[in-house]
């Protein structure tokens, strides 16, 4: 899989506004460009690493906009000109893949990164009929463990899907639950007698596929026509 891409016409303007930036200031997440005064939802740079030693430059997209901004988005789905292929192996999913300003996969590395001090996470979805909903948890992280998923304190109106896949590792076609992860062609927190929640599997919207898009509660029951999860530090 390629590695994550990014959009040169929509990033322009922020990549403009990050050269002006002095050369130490070095924003470790979407929170932190927000508190810098830049409220505009788009493609920023931020350094990650879990301290100062570790720091690599990464190219992220922020939402500035939703619930106070300061979102770095970790995962998107829509439909869009060219579909990204989510059934992808443990390395392509460690690294992160896709067009960052379409549908992407930050990677498991830079999410565990980011989030290695707690973050909240929340996940904007739209069903197929074009209603919104929202869960937003108060807890979130990945384990060093096989990005094992720890995950609680849920509100909102989609039904509380990803509490039922907390403390599980991560599985691809290559590692981990691969039976599971084949069958609904993913990467994704699966245990072993399925899932409540699959954000990464084919974009089929309106359908009822079991390998598709679902958040399945009793709030939403077909597949999902867009999805993002992105996270904020607590």
């Amino acid at each position: 899989s390629k590695p994550i891409e990014k959009d040169d016409k929509n990033d322009k303007d922020n990549k403009d506004k990050d050269d002006k930036i002095v050369k130490d200031e070095k924003h470790k997440d979407c929170s932190d460009i927000l508190a810098s005064g830049r409220n505009k939802s788009g493609i920023y740079t931020i350094w990650t690493g879990e301290s100062s030693t570790t720091r690599k430059q990464l190219r992220v997209y922020c939402d500035m906009e939703t619930d106070d901004g300061g979102w770095t988005v970790i995962q998107r789905r829509g439909k869009f000109p060219v579909q990204q292929d989510f059934y992808q192996d443990w390395e392509s999913y460690k690294n992160g893949f896709g067009n960052i300003s379409e549908e992407f996969w930050l990677g498991n590395e830079n999410i565990r990164v980011l989030c290695h001090k707690g973050c909240k996470i929340r996940f904007d979805l739209v069903d197929d009929t074009g209603s919104k909903h929202f869960a937003l948890y108060q807890n979130f992280n990945l384990s060093s463990d096989n990005y094992r998923i720890g995950i609680s304190g849920y509100s909102g109106n989609a039904g509380d899907a990803m509490g039922y896949h907390n403390d599980n590792v991560f599985s691809t076609k290559d590692k981990g639950l691969v039976e599971r992860a084949n069958k609904h062609k993913a990467g994704w927190w699966f245990f072993s007698s399925g899932y409540y929640c699959n954000l990464n599997g084919i974009y089929q919207p309106g359908m009822s596929n079991p390998q598709s898009v679902l958040w399945w509660t009793s709030k939403i029951k077909n597949n999902l026509d867009s999805a993002e999860m992105k996270v904020r530090p607590k």
